[in-house]
Formats: structure tokens, C-alpha cells, sequence
């Protein structure tokens, strides 16, 4: 299947945006993905509209999730990160979240047990600073409504806090127009 994605701008996209990510995906599942600009895209006379497009590589990408019920995938995905966080795909608040280092491989299948209740899980590459805490942006119409710090693991209550000037730019990216 040949997918296309549209972009504000090609030339600002980068590997961790979600944009990318899907498209890296695709490639993975064996489509074509084509990523355009909306500068690129063109009504033309003859009532056709046209885009200018890349596309990626035809290779392997390497992802740092996974959605997955195969217990061996997990396996070999713990095996090649080293260090994973498995959760429920449902929301869990916390609950059946589980860190697995090397030392922990051994016990890695009734972790499995434990947050597979819905058949599926999330396996994540497992990201150090993650225990300072994280910030939670909430945005309508590209405003910063508020946001709250922290999370049960790094701080217990998730203070609210006041929207820092630094959240205004990345919100108001996702602004209508």
C-alpha cells in the first residue's frame, strides 16, 4: 500500500515526531510511505491536485515500542534494549508497570503474566531520566490549559502547576490555522 503523510514542513521534521515514526512503521510492514509539505501540495489547472514527495529509505527501522502478545518478541526486545518498562495497554495508572533490567530477565514471563490481561502489551525502551519526573502539557486550540508534574512513580501526587512560558511555543505549533 502507498501512504501519504502531510506535514506543516518537511524540512522540520524529525526521527521522534509522530509523524515519522508512523512512517518508519509503514516501511516496516512492508508499504510505501511518502511524507509532503503542505507547501507542497498543488491544485493545478486541469482540476488534479499534485504533491511533491519523499519517501525513506527501503530499510529495517528500529523501534523503541512495541504493541505486542508475542512473549518472545518481548523476550528479544528486553534482550537487545537491555533495560524495558512492560504495561497494560489499557490505562493502568500505574498499576502492573514493571521496570525489567538484565537481573530481571529470569522473572520476565510472570511480569508478562501480570500485564498481559488484555492479551496485549507495551514494552518501551526504558529512559533514565524518566525518574525526575515528567511535566503533562494540556492544550485546547494551541493554548496551554495546565499542566501537572510528575508522575505516582516520581513524585506521588502530581501537583498542578502553572503552564512555563517554554510549553506557549510548542503548543501553539499545534494551534488551528
Amino acid at each position: 500500500m502507498k501512504i501519504g503523510f502531510i506535514v506543516n514542513d518537511i524540512k522540520t521534521e524529525e526521527a521522534t515526531y509522530t509523524t515519522t515514526r508512523l512512517s518508519m512503521e509503514a516501511i516496516n510492514q512492508g508499504h510505501e510511505a511518502w511524507t509532503m509539505g503542505v507547501g507542497d501540495l498543488a491544485y493545478d489547472q486541469d482540476e488534479n491536485i499534485r504533491a511533491r514527495a519523499v519517501t525513506a529509505p527501503k530499510k529495517r527501522y528500529k523501534s523503541h515500542e512495541l504493541y505486542v502478545a508475542d512473549r518472545e518478541e518481548i523476550k528479544a526486545f528486553a534482550r537487545e534494549e537491555g533495560a524495558i518498562v512492560l504495561k497494560p495497554v489499557s490505562g493502568s495508572g500505574g498499576a502492573s508497570v514493571f521496570l525489567v533490567r538484565k537481573e530481571d530477565f529470569p522473572n520476565l514471563n510472570q511480569m508478562i503474566d501480570a500485564v498481559s490481561r488484555d492479551g496485549y502489551v507495551v514494552a518501551q525502551e526504558y529512559l533514565p531520566a524518566a525518574t525526575e519526573g515528567d511535566t503533562r502539557l494540556f492544550v485546547m486550540n494551541g493554548r496551554p490549559c495546565r499542566s501537572r508534574a510528575g508522575t505516582a512513580h516520581s513524585g506521588g501526587c502530581a501537583p498542578e502547576r502553572t503552564c512555563a512560558r517554554t510549553f506557549t511555543p510548542a503548543a501553539s505549533s499545534a494551534r488551528p490555522r
